[in-house]
């Protein structure tokens, strides 16, 4: 007997499906009323700090590459800076974990 695997595929933004090979907004509007509320405004909140922490590591990997490119008394004082912004990434992806678990 062949049974076909239907699944669902969550993410920050969207939720897809293999059963109608669609994608759709999640949470959606009308998810987020009456006793919802508290979960989306939580998701909500998670994927706007993991996308924050996103720019953080791109501003990171942009001050690496200058702090490279940089003569000696660049390189000696920009590393307190990039990890500065690492940590501070790492935070937040860690606090935006967090929220999900």
């Amino acid at each position: 007997m062949f049974y076909e695997k239907h699944s669902y595929s969550y993410g920050l933004h969207r939720r897809c499906s293999s059963l109608t090979d669609t994608c759709e907004s999640f949470p959606q509007g009308e998810d987020c009323h009456g006793e919802d509320r508290y979960f989306c405004s939580m998701w909500r909140s998670v994927g706007f700090l993991m996308s924050f922490a996103v720019v953080l590591e791109g501003i990171s990997v942009v001050s690496y590459l200058i702090i490279l490119s940089g003569g000696k008394r660049l390189r000696e004082s920009g590393w307190k800076v990039l990890s500065l912004l690492i940590v501070l990434g790492a935070v937040v992806q860690a606090g935006s974990v967090s929220i999900v678990a």
